[in-house]
């Protein structure tokens, strides 16, 4: 059997096994009942809006890795549906398994793969605290909630996490921009280490201050 094939059937098997492990304990006979009752184009809509999704996320993800290798989009889509997959299963297993996976067919290092996915949950960050200002102090809402304790740790909590956002940006920022400098501060303090783990940690805080290419443009 050649390794192509052993590596289908492996993957196959691991397939099933997961499979298996995400129907353990399912109510058949409910889950047919939900089908049955539920909207065909109401689910229809769920699936595009889902794949819509994926898509723009793919896509994305291009973008942020376009400076460091030009990945095609297909690619790009499978490992996001494989990422998102395996989260499912581990929660946030996605952000160690599609750089790995993207790094692996590419002439891309995986932590540099990494700092695009940081870059990538970062985006998102500001997206939701966008929103969430949005909800606070555009759009009008209840009068019940306009004061009172929840909407003032609200406030609170949102300034806390926009102040938290902007700070790593500024760090990625500084890292990208002063990438030397950083790395030979990085490297004084890592020199106290052994060498068996100093280089490895160094080049791969290397690798990684690569990946915030991006910032650049």
């Amino acid at each position: 059997m050649s390794s192509t094939h052993r590596r289908l059937l492996a993957g196959g098997i691991l397939a099933l096994g997961l499979l298996g492990l995400f129907f353990r304990g399912i109510d058949w006979t409910a889950l047919r009942a939900a089908f049955r009752s539920a909207d065909p184009w109401f689910l229809a809509g769920v699936v595009v809006a889902t794949l819509i999704t994926y898509v723009a996320r793919a896509w994305r993800w291009g973008y942020l890795l376009a400076p460091l290798a030009r990945v095609p989009f297909l690619r790009l889509f499978s490992v996001t549906l494989v990422g998102f997959m395996s989260g499912l299963l581990v929660p946030r297993a996605g952000e160690v398994v599609r750089p790995y996976l993207v790094a692996r067919h590419h002439a891309l290092k995986t932590s540099a793969a990494f700092a695009s996915i940081i870059l990538e949950r970062l985006v998102d960050l500001i997206t939701v605290l966008a929103l969430f200002f949005l909800y606070l102090y555009v759009l009008p809402h209840p009068a019940a909630q306009a004061k009172g304790p929840l909407m003032g740790a609200l406030r609170l909590g949102g300034a806390l996490a926009a102040a938290g956002a902007g700070a790593i940006l500024v760090v990625l920022f500084g890292l990208h921009a002063r990438a030397d400098r950083v790395m030979a501060l990085i490297d004084r303090v890592l020199f106290r280490l052994p060498g068996r783990v100093a280089a490895p940690a160094s080049r791969a805080l290397r690798s990684f201050a690569s990946g915030l290419a991006v910032l650049q443009a």
